[in-house]
């Protein structure tokens, strides 16, 4: 547990050292009147159009020059704006509705209206929409179905220029498992430094599951989370995920009491009887993934992370590794 959370605390000092990248190498675009060029190979494209004359356009970008682009190969052009879209050592980065997540738990960014994503996962899918611009829903299910949930994010406003804060939500059902008797509810608040392409999030929240037909099964405690992402690459970024959870619960402990027994001819035996006492036991569960993703075009990403889950429960102590891939794709 403690080699765990040493090696934790190493990556988040280095993402916390990342996110304050210098104003040399990440910067915002102010100058030229840029526009971004969606081919529909899914490539994209950054430059300043010189001439449109309706068969070709000529565009000059910061990295190659001037480049000719048939109109037939141009599934769109947007504006290039600067509070969303950064410079890093010479390369234009642009925004992605997945810049707002991290392998389990999110960022307080916002999901931009009409930029929207949905994630499959191993276990499922999920699909996460903005109804404006602060404000975006989500359902998360398994590939049967059950449980499911849906998720609510709300970005408040910041005077900050690189300090975004959040509230969310998470309520789920087991669905058609349990009948529909197992329920939870997951609230947070997220603060998040830097900017889309590298920054570090701590939230706070508390959580409980709970069966309707056994009161005794609630379970409930708080959660911390810390979090981030670097890019290290034009196509690739570091992924940090990580949750601790503390609860405690009222459980049957079952104690074996040991009995010596002498028979009429001196024999001894031994005969053991179960105590059953209720008690308040604890568990912690600390989980910690870090990962790889990989972005070669705007709208969908690849990502490739290892869970490492440790358990407490009672006296017990529990651990294992869960690997896990995601598929992302913009809507």
């Amino acid at each position: 547990m403690i080699r765990i959370v040493i090696i934790s605390f190493f990556l988040l000092s280095s993402l916390l050292s990342f996110s304050q990248t210098p104003t040399d190498s990440v910067k915002t675009i102010q100058t030229k009147k840029l526009s971004i060029v969606l081919l529909y190979n899914g490539e994209q494209m950054v430059g300043e159009i010189i001439s449109d004359d309706g068969r070709e356009l000529l565009l000059s970008t910061e990295k190659i020059g001037k480049i000719y682009l048939s109109k037939s190969q141009i599934k769109e052009i947007k504006e290039f704006k600067s509070e969303d879209n950064i410079v890093i050592d010479g390369d234009y980065i642009l925004e992605s509705p997945f810049t707002t997540r991290y392998a389990f738990t999110s960022n307080a960014f916002a999901i931009k209206k009409n930029v929207n994503y949905s994630m499959i996962n191993l276990y499922g899918p999920e699909i996460h929409f903005a109804l404006t611009n602060k404000f975006s829903l989500g359902i998360m299910t398994t590939w049967i179905g059950s449980p499911l949930a849906l998720a609510a994010k709300y970005t408040l406003p910041s005077k900050f220029k690189k300090t975004n804060f959040a509230l969310g939500c998470i309520i789920g059902s087991s669905g058609y498992l349990l009948q529909g008797a197992g329920f939870g509810n997951l609230n947070w608040f997220t603060t998040t430094y830097g900017n889309r392409m590298s920054n570090i999030s701590f939230s706070v929240g508390f959580g409980f599951i709970n069966n309707f037909s056994k009161a005794l099964s609630y379970r409930g405690g708080p959660l911390l989370s810390i979090a981030g992402i670097k890019k290290i690459g034009k196509r690739t970024s570091f992924i940090f995920d990580s949750m601790f959870s503390y609860t405690r619960k009222n459980e049957d402990v079952i104690t074996p009491e040991e009995i010596k027994l002498i028979d009429g001819f001196g024999n001894t035996y031994y005969n053991y009887i179960d105590h059953t006492e209720n008690k308040k036991i604890t568990n912690i569960a600390f989980f910690i993934m870090p990962g790889m993703r990989f972005q070669k075009v705007e709208n969908k990403a690849f990502q490739i992370s290892l869970a490492g889950v440790i358990n407490v429960h009672g006296k017990e102590l529990n651990s294992t590794p869960i690997p896990m891939c995601s598929w992302f794709y913009k809507l």
